[in-house]
């Protein structure tokens, strides 16, 4: 199916349709705060594609889709701007550089996601938290300090002494 082109929530964004499910291929804006939409045509936004926010440097708040399942690699690379995320918990996978680069990152919460590749989150220097569920597999170069303390069914990363 041929990639679609829409305009929604005063965003542009170039979405791909396929198999009831919808991808962000591309981000157009330069808005501060992006609030990302649940449904595109009344389908489950699933996947955010390689590139697709890349170098967005205006971005400092982020607000995922609530069936999003994968975020593809370096998804949101260069977004420097960038401060908080909070990870639905239908989020799967973040694959390989997804964050890489996002300087100003300080916290991402994630309790759904299962996987996080290498250097998911490499270069975030500013990164002081990052919460998952305990039995997350984070790759030894993901970014993310490996020191974790567990606390219930959560594990807590945190930068700060």
């Amino acid at each position: 199916m041929p990639y679609e082109c829409d305009n929604f929530m005063d965003l542009f964004f170039q979405m791909r349709l396929y198999n009831q499910r919808a991808t962000i291929m591309q981000y157009y804006g330069e808005q501060r705060k992006v609030f990302l939409p649940d449904l595109y045509k009344g389908v489950p936004i699933t996947a955010i594609a390689s590139d697709a926010f890349l170098n967005c440097r205006a971005m400092e708040i982020l607000r995922l889709p609530g069936k999003l399942e994968t975020i593809f690699p370096s998804a949101f690379a260069g977004c420097s701007a960038l401060e908080k995320v909070l990870f639905p918990e239908s989020l799967a996978s973040i694959q390989v550089n997804a964050f890489w680069g996002c300087a100003t990152l300080k916290s991402v919460w994630g309790v759904g996601v299962q996987h996080v590749e290498e250097k998911a989150f490499w270069n975030c220097d500013a990164l002081e938290e990052a919460i998952f569920a305990k039995d997350v597999v984070l790759h030894k170069f993901s970014g993310i300090d490996m020191n974790g303390r567990v606390s219930g069914e959560t594990m807590w990363f945190s930068n700060e002494q």
